[in-house]
């Protein structure tokens, strides 16, 4: 029985108790008035035998339809407009857009936190992890306005449970651990937008402090995740899966670590030179292809090879991220 049965059954009842109504006449009352009420009367009006139509009967009825009607149109309100039968339920997705990408703790962290549309999420410190995929070994799996439950084999921070993200701006938002003794500045901190690019200016630290730059001749020098900033792609390089080579991948919108726009091996040649190997020969991603890459630390000035990400002989300036 729904709630509009039991309320416009309990209403005929209640009224229908001090006045010489019988069940059976309830039961009819009971059939029409919901039928009038969901916009579907049967031919003519709600019927009661002429010999029991008195003055207490007319408020009875009244009573009840006012009273019926009035939670009728209160549900309505409440639950929004009815869906079709069989259509599925919309729930809140667990993961707002304006969530979904990567972020950067605020200032020069090395801190990196993936949010994915699925629900999971995750943080890491360093190339290796990221190109584990660390930054998805969590799950959002509740949201209720700006506060997430998140439950995952390896707690972020040493901490599962409810966190607060408040979108600040566009490129901004504030972390606070709601989870009694998980958060360290009772306030929260805030994250900067990485990838996708906000819309308009936004400066990024290097995790690092510069040192005297140097022409980078081995593949150590190349490991850290970079961020390109004027074309909002991150090149992330570490592992060491076949021999001396090192594992790499480039991504422009924040999904990187798990489906990156292209994924394989790097190594830096005798003559500084950086070539690739791609581990899908059909994938859609540009390739980190370079003639010579200057490091000092916090930074990699690169000039582009022919059929790279860049135009031939250009440069570009990557800022380390960890």
């Amino acid at each position: 029985m729904s709630a509009i049965e039991d309320l416009l059954r309990d209403a005929l009842h209640g009224e229908g108790d001090a006045i010489d109504v019988t069940d059976a006449d309830v039961a009819r009352l009971e059939t029409e008035l919901r039928e009038a009420i969901e916009g579907r009367p049967r031919a003519g009006i709600v019927s009661v035998p002429r010999r029991r139509i008195t003055v207490s009967v007319a408020a009875a009825v009244a009573a009840a339809v006012a009273l019926v009607a009035g939670g009728y149109a209160l549900g309505q309100r409440e639950r929004g407009p009815t869906q079709p039968a069989g259509a599925p339920t919309q729930e809140q997705p667990p993961v707002p857009p304006w969530l979904v990408g990567l972020w950067r703790a605020e200032g020069n962290s090395q801190w990196l936190w993936e949010f994915r549309a699925d629900g999971r999420v995750g943080v890491t410190d360093n190339s290796g992890g990221y190109l584990r995929g660390d930054t998805v070994k969590d799950r959002i799996t509740r949201r209720v306005g700006d506060q997430f439950t998140l439950d995952g084999a390896e707690p972020i921070a040493g901490c599962d449970g409810t966190d607060s993200f408040r979108l600040l701006s566009p490129g901004v938002l504030m972390f606070a651990s709601l989870t009694e003794g998980c958060q360290p500045d009772p306030d929260g901190f805030p994250l900067q937008r990485v990838l996708p690019r906000p819309a308009g200016p936004q400066a990024e630290e290097p995790a690092v402090p510069a040192t005297d730059p140097f022409v980078v001749d081995s593949n150590g020098s190349l490991e850290g995740s970079w961020l390109h900033v004027e074309s909002g792609t991150l090149l992330s390089v570490g592992l060491r899966p076949v021999g001396a080579s090192l594992t790499y991948v480039i991504d422009d919108d924040g999904d990187g670590s798990t489906d990156p726009d292209q994924r394989g091996l790097i190594s830096v040649n005798t003559n500084g030179s950086v070539q690739v190997r791609p581990f899908a020969q059909d994938t859609p991603g540009c390739s980190p292809v370079f003639t010579k890459v200057v490091s000092n630390e916090a930074t990699l000035t690169t000039t582009s090879a022919a059929g790279g990400c860049f135009p031939a002989g250009s440069r570009q300036t990557w800022i380390r991220l960890h």
